[in-house]
């Protein structure tokens, strides 16, 4: 999932205390940030679940992006999209109608990464062009490292 991106696990959050402050903590960072939110519910019949929900922080709060919901309006899910301003309201958000929140994780997205071996190594396929263009899910050998059809591949252009 994004794995030109730094991704940033949090510790694991299980008393209404933590998982509080963990929201709170949620409200300082600044907008454009977004975290999948991976939580852990105990529904009226006592069963655990596990859902996971992407919470994205704009200038107005935090906005939990539902990806669950059927047979919604258009309206009804723009209402659900509205930015909330408080760790209650999110905390609600991620449990359905009697569900309890057991545990809590957030991932953050965080930077963006370069791999350098990403742009200096091919595997058979130096061009970027075809069907080995975004790589051929095979192990590089020391004879398809930077080897195109017509020849080896110098690792660095001029």
């Amino acid at each position: 999932m994004l794995p030109q991106y730094l991704w940033n696990l949090s510790n694991e959050f299980t008393t209404p205390t933590e998982i509080s402050s963990q929201v709170n903590w949620l409200f300082r960072n600044p907008a454009g940030s977004i975290w999948l939110t991976i939580a852990l519910l105990q529904t009226q019949s006592g069963s655990l679940v596990w859902r996971a929900v992407p919470i994205l922080r704009t200038s107005q709060g935090l906005v939990v992006i539902q990806t669950n919901l059927r047979d919604s309006s258009l309206d009804t899910y723009r209402q659900i999209l509205a930015p909330l301003s408080n760790p209650s309201q999110v905390i609600g958000r991620l449990t359905p109608q009697g569900a309890i929140l057991q545990r809590l994780i957030t991932i953050e997205l965080g930077h963006y990464y370069q791999n350098p071996l990403n742009v200096m190594i091919s595997n058979s396929n130096c061009t970027g062009e075809g069907e080995d263009r975004r790589g051929t899910g095979k192990s590089p050998t020391s004879t398809s490292v930077n080897q195109c059809a017509s020849g080896r591949c110098t690792l660095i252009s001029q």
